[in-house]
């Protein structure tokens, strides 16, 4: 390619939002194209420092999937097989010592539900589950009530869930009023303590975030991962050929202001005036 065709596929391959979660991106449809490679970057990202500290990451089938019921990013530890729950800790002080949000503690129910086993036929010692949530399955209510019972399930095995939610719904997986005003937001469900609840706002950076262990966090930078998996499909590159970046298509508009709306469209409008210039 020439220079001016390499200019532009590298505008493709960021897209009108470098650095932010595209929301158009947020429709189930394109959104699961980089669902399984976020997964992986997201265990890659913390792989070093997890293996420094005795735990090693992978990925495996998320736990919003009926069958075949393991989590996403399994975090396992080499010495540590007991299954005794944690004792309490302060997951807050640990995440400030990571530079990552501590978030805010909150008293949402986790549903007391029948427990659902879901482990490891090789170590069975699991102690984290970190979920990307699917669009799609916050608008099936039967799909979000058996996740919520398989990570109910999880919990009371003492293993801490991490729910990283990047797109608005009219369904929200936690029942509580503290979620309506972020379009975007973490959870950090830790087993015999409050849920920790980190909201993020529309077209700003993803907030580092701590990953619970065993009386420790590690950070995780969710939106180098997103930036990554986004690249790697050139995802803009297939909404712009479906003519799909348009007001009428941007998902949930009603849970953004219009102020930011007209701000994502005007970027939107930018970028392809600049790609159309680089057509000529």
């Amino acid at each position: 390619m020439n220079n001016q065709a390499n200019v532009r596929f590298d505008m493709v391959r960021l897209g009108p939002f470098p650095g932010v979660v595209d929301p158009w991106a947020e429709d189930a449809r394109y959104f699961h194209q980089i669902h399984n490679r976020m997964m992986g970057f997201i265990a890659e990202q913390m792989q070093p420092m997890l293996f420094a500290l005795g735990y090693q990451a992978g990925c495996e089938t998320s736990l919003q999937i009926i069958e075949n019921r393991i989590p996403d990013v399994y975090i396992r530890n080499r010495e540590d097989t007991s299954p005794t729950p944690p004792a309490r800790w302060d997951y807050g002080a640990a995440a400030i010592g990571v530079a990552a949000e501590p978030g805010v503690q909150t008293d949402m129910e986790v549903p007391q539900l029948d427990a659902v086993y879901i482990y490891n036929s090789n170590t069975n010692d699991l102690v984290t589950i970190i979920e990307l949530v699917s669009p799609g399955n916050k608008d099936d209510r039967d799909a979000l009530t058996a996740y919520r019972r398989r990570r109910d399930g999880i919990l009371s095995k003492g293993v801490n869930v991490v729910e990283i939610d990047l797109t608005r719904s009219r369904s929200h997986l936690l029942n509580d009023p503290t979620v309506i005003p972020d379009p975007y937001h973490y959870a950090v469900y830790l087993p015999v303590q409050e849920t920790v609840y980190i909201g993020c706002a529309f077209l700003t950076p993803l907030k580092r975030v701590a990953i619970p262990l065993r009386e420790q966090v590690v950070p995780l930078d969710p939106q180098p991962t997103y930036d990554a998996a986004y690249r790697q499909v050139l995802l803009a590159g297939h909404i712009l050929r479906e003519t799909d970046y348009l007001m009428d298509y941007l998902p949930q508009p009603s849970l953004v202001t219009l102020s930011d709306r007209k701000s994502a469209l005007e970027q939107v409008t930018t970028w392809k005036a600049r790609l159309e210039q680089l057509e000529q």
